[in-house]
């Protein structure tokens, strides 16, 4: 895949967030609201991004946490290798994208997936997305 293929790709699909391997809850997402899923989501637990299409559905990436783990997780080992160049340049597209995203308030869809698929209190939550982005902020200024 070469970068027109892959914003292509991305643009075609469909997404939906979920808690990694419970597919009882999901939040539908348009490609400009992922960050905000796994920012607010990522804090409490490990979640994948499904992107679907009329002709199929595969997991997009599944993230540690806040951070993205792994890109198409599902490729097996050698097709990993054989795929290296294109999911790195996924990944940079990725970076890009949620590099735009300035959101900061929580999406009304996320908060009702917060609240329907792990039980949280918004009030509590805002506490604690505080607290881990001055974590993140600290961990940041100790790499650098």
């Amino acid at each position: 895949m070469n970068n027109n293929e892959i914003e292509e790709y991305l643009q075609k699909g469909e997404y939906a967030g979920i808690v990694e391997g419970n597919y009882d809850f999901y939040c539908p997402l348009k490609l400009e609201e992922i960050n905000n899923f796994v920012q607010n989501v990522g804090i409490y637990t490990n979640i994948a991004i499904i992107r679907g299409t009329d002709e199929d559905e595969d997991v997009l990436f599944n993230t540690y946490g806040t951070y993205i783990n792994r890109i198409w997780p599902e490729l097996s080992l050698s097709d990993r290798d054989a795929f290296q160049s294109t999911i790195n340049m996924m990944a940079g597209r990725l970076v890009e994208e949620f590099d735009k995203d300035k959101q900061t308030e929580v999406l009304s869809k996320v908060e009702k997936f917060l609240t329907e698929a792990l039980d949280v209190d918004m009030k509590e939550h805002m506490d604690r997305k505080e607290i881990y982005n001055a974590m993140s902020e600290m961990e940041m200024q100790v790499i650098l």
